[in-house]
């Protein structure tokens, strides 16, 4: 289990109390006699009264020890007993004698055939390794010191009949064929029940279990046994309802079997030699369990066993515990809740004298210390899964085995807030303890809907030689809400690897400061952070971190940080929300990797910008590489998308690191940078980070900045912008710039292909306008190239405007038209009066005629160099009449 001190490592966050919370899952009361029955068993008398329905009646004897002989036996080794009522008290005990066929005897079937239910208050028990059955359609009650002294596995039911292919022993209808004794009847298949089977309740002093808080290990030394049956043994309880408040069921290595049916039916019987198993009809009406007031069902062993709950409804309330728990070298068998409507966990097990939470609700799975057995492993199927006020679903190592595997398949998980004193998260873990050398337990969960809220948390952890397990969530929607979580860590004083942290959804939602993230605190590396989903968007963040998915080595640590992956549709990253690979250690940061259609980060709060970022911080570890893909990009006032190794925001404690940044990589249909936005490699110490930007249009607007600035002793990084099939485009005025500036170091180079700038020019240093500069104040410049593709004067030629075929020109002097060479000048508006005139807007003329068709025998086209020709004279030429003259030349 994740206790609060172990809890939230990634994110070291102080934390506010979590109000706790209930939930009415519409559990049906038992009825009046029978919690009458319940309040009074500690009361109860002892009767075993036989009935004479059977070939051979049962005999009883004795008073305080009770003893029972008779009974008929069948050629299988069954030996059937049949009361009109059956109730034990309390210090009493009922011995059932085989004599001489103690070791034919296979099963004892007892069925109550009165209108009383069976009330168990003192010791039950049986010569030989029977199971013994117990079946009371009026109902079955279970006192505190209710004991068995049996050799073999105990079922007690409140169906009607127990079922063999030969006949049914009911005892409702309690005739038997005469011929019994003579019947080979093998083993019972099945359990019949009737119209509104009665309930099976155990009461008892609760398990008395603790969290020691040296070791954090699982103490069960002064846990009562309760109703215990011997090693690898069975113990079932098939109601109608099963209610256990405050009572204990242990069964060693064995198998702890609850459930029970609301309508009439059948229930399966399968021999598993050793023990039983229950087969439910798929489509049963199943009726509820319910643990309260610390209850537990115990099977743990030197492999823990198999416990199976199967109901209606599932409910785990003020500390109950279901516990599979491996102290030895077998191997751990699985814990399964399957209920058709919901299963909760909720609340804890409170000190009545100090309000403090000792131990939460939920299933358990450990393997101790010592132990070299792997875990059990939780498998929980439902419509609805709820985890509230510190109720919790974990499996743990503290040993050399491996913990066992979570997995859910359900409609619906909500996990909310923690125990009323803080000290219990509400959640689902896997965890490897410090001293463990096994792994931890992978988490495997599939949901429609997953809501986590009030600083509830899924994680996966190891804080010593074994890996992290591994969190893989499937859900059609996943949001999380204040403060929540999804985790996988390498702690303190790890030397393992973290877990992966796999999500796959249609919607991701994350508000509060709630967080997704691997991190590693220690020598081992984190995880790797993987998102798939339609739709992706973070807002916002609290008083200590802000909302978003990470993938951290944090601070001091060794171990490298985690790969986080994005794909989605649409990404929107909100007031302040944040994506981010970094390193506060000497390792190196992990790199971020996002595929989006279209991506938008905007604004943020008094923490920081809405970011991408793969920054390095604090130490020595490099800073991760950043790569976009998208179609369109838009960042918006202040938000940022950085490999810079000194913080983005403003209101932080964090300093810059040592450590080379990384490489910003953008490819987009368009990107636009507004109000103070940022694309940035910026450094202060090691190596310089570069950008490299592909788009068909860069828009920014009111000074927004793409920079690879270096401050210190480091050189500006470089900055490459393809835009050669668009244009580069900002306002003169607002001072937006591009700029791989320097203080002491040199400064970097810029270059920059596109069709054209706009708004936007190279220049030495910064200006209140919208600049391109690579420029040093100690160091050397650096260097901008501007690149625009040169025209290629075969490709995409203009046709020429028609000239009038019979141009009016003023009467010029004889002598000078006799010479062969002219040169001519046309415009739009008609020519001067005469040579010596000279020229003045009064003498320009509106064309207003239509020009006259005309073809020119050679095509018109403009001129594309010029020549000297033989005789000494400049001629203009065009490509088209290469070697000629054009009509028209000097």
């Amino acid at each position: 289990m994740l206790l609060r001190c172990l809890g939230r490592c990634a994110q070291q966050l102080g934390r506010a109390a979590a109000e706790p919370r209930c939930v009415r899952l519409g559990f049906g009361s038992l009825s009046g006699w029978l919690l009458l029955s319940v309040s009074s068993a500690a009361q109860v008398a002892t009767s075993v009264q036989p009935d004479s329905t059977l070939p051979t009646v049962s005999a009883v004897s004795g008073a305080g020890t009770v003893t029972v002989t008779g009974g008929t036996v069948d050629r299988s080794g069954n030996l059937f007993h049949s009361f009109e009522q059956l109730s034990i008290g309390s210090g009493d005990r009922v011995l059932f004698e085989l004599g001489a066929q103690v070791s034919d005897i296979q099963t004892i079937i007892t069925r109550v055939t009165g209108v009383m239910p069976s009330a168990l208050a003192g010791t039950l028990a049986a010569e030989g390794s029977a199971d013994f059955f117990l079946i009371n359609p009026n109902g079955i009650v279970v006192g505190p010191a209710a004991a068995l002294e049996l050799g073999g596995s105990f079922i007690a039911s409140t169906a009607e009949s127990v079922v063999f292919p030969q006949l049914s022993f009911s005892a409702v209808a309690p005739s038997v064929p005469s011929s019994l004794p003579r019947l080979t009847l093998s083993m019972p298949i099945g359990l019949q029940y009737g119209t509104a089977p009665s309930g099976i309740s155990v009461t008892g002093p609760g398990h008395g279990l603790f969290i020691d808080p040296i070791s954090f290990e699982l103490v069960q030394a002064f846990r009562p046994a309760g109703l215990a049956v011997e090693t690898g043994q069975t113990l079932a309880l098939a109601g109608g309802e099963v209610s256990l408040s405050g009572g204990n069921l242990t069964a060693p290595e064995g198998r702890i079997l609850l459930g029970g049916r609301s309508q009439p039916g059948q229930v399966g019987l399968v021999a598993t030699q050793p023990g039983w198993q229950l087969v439910y009809p798929e489509a049963a009406e199943l009726s509820d369990i319910r643990l309260t007031a610390a209850a537990s069902a115990d099977v743990s062993g030197s492999g823990g066993g198999e416990l199976q709950l199967r109901g209606r409804q599932i409910q785990l309330s003020d500390g109950a515990a279901l516990l599979s728990n491996t102290l030895g070298m077998a191997e751990g068998q699985s814990i399964q809740l399957r209920a058709t409507d919901a299963i909760a966990a909720i609340g804890s097990d409170i000190d009545p004298v100090t309000q403090l939470a000792l131990f939460p609700s939920g299933v358990f799975a450990e393997v101790a210390a010592g132990a070299t057995g792997a875990g059990s492993e939780i498998l929980i199927e439902t419509a609805d899964l709820q985890l509230r006020s510190g109720g919790q679903l974990s499996t743990t190592t503290f040993g050399d085995g491996s913990a066992g595997r979570i997995a859910a398949a359900t409609e619906r998980i909500e996990i909310v807030g923690q125990s009323p004193d803080e000290f219990f998260f509400s959640g689902i873990f896997g965890f490897a303890d410090l001293f463990a050398r096994g792994d931890g337990g992978d988490l495997q969960l599939q949901t429609q809907r997953l809501l986590l809220d009030k600083q509830a948390e899924i994680s996966t952890n190891t804080f010593g030689k074994g890996q992290a397990g591994s969190l893989r969530l499937q859900a059609e929607e996943i949001l999380l809400l204040g403060e929540s979580g999804l985790f996988a860590n390498t702690d303190f004083d790890a030397i393992a690897d973290g877990g992966d942290l796999m999500l796959e959804t249609g919607r991701l939602r994350l508000e509060d400061g709630s967080q997704i993230g691997t991190s590693t605190f220690g020598v081992g590396n984190a995880g790797r952070l993987q998102v798939s989903a339609q739709r992706i968007e973070l807002s916002g963040g609290s008083d200590f971190s802000p909302s978003g998915l990470f993938a951290v080595a944090e601070l001091d640590s060794t171990g490298q940080g985690g790969q986080l992956h994005v794909q989605t549709q649409q990404l929107r990253i909100l007031d302040g929300a944040q994506i981010a690979t970094s390193t506060l250690g000497s390792g190196k940061a992990g790199n971020l990797t996002v595929l989006a259609e279209t991506v938008e980060l905007s604004g943020g709060n008094q923490r920081g910008r809405s970011s991408l970022l793969a920054t390095a911080l604090l130490d020595t570890g490099d800073g991760g590489d950043l790569s976009l893909v998208s179609n369109r990009l838009s960042l918006q006032d202040g938000a940022v998308i950085s490999v810079s190794n000194f913080p983005s925001g403003e209101a932080t404690l964090l300093t810059p690191g040592q450590g080379a940044a990384g490489n910003l990589s953008i490819r987009s249909g368009s990107v636009q940078l507004d109000n103070q936005a940022r694309l940035s490699a910026e450094t202060v110490a090691g190596a310089q980070g570069n950008v490299a930007l592909q788009t068909e249009l860069l828009l920014l607007r009111r000074g927004s900045q793409i920079t690879t600035n270096a401050t210190g002793t480091a050189s500006g990084g470089s900055i490459l912008i393809d835009a050669s099939r668009g244009f580069v485009v900002a306002i003169p005025t607002e001072n937006s710039d591009i700029t791989a500036n320097a203080v002491t170091g040199d400064g970097g180079r810029v270059d920059i292909l596109a069709q054209g700038l706009l708004g936007i020019a190279p220049r030495p240093a910064l200006t209140p306008l919208s600049d391109i500069t690579a420029s040093s104040e100690f160091g050397l410049a650096g260097e901008v190239v501007v690149i625009t593709p040169e025209a290629n004067p075969d490709e995409r030629l203009e046709q020429l405007p028609s000239l009038q075929a019979i141009p009016q020109l003023a009467q010029g002097c004889a002598a000078i038209a006799e010479r062969a060479s002219r040169f001519v000048v046309s415009g739009r508006s008609g020519l001067r009066a005469a040579p010596a005139r000279a020229l003045s807007s009064a003498g320009f003329l509106d064309d207003v005629q239509l020009p006259q068709a005309w073809t020119s025998l050679v095509p018109s086209v403009e001129a594309q160099s010029w020549y000297r020709g033989e005789d000494g004279v400049v001629r203009l030429a065009a490509v088209a009449e290469a070697g000629r003259c054009p009509r028209g030349a000097l």
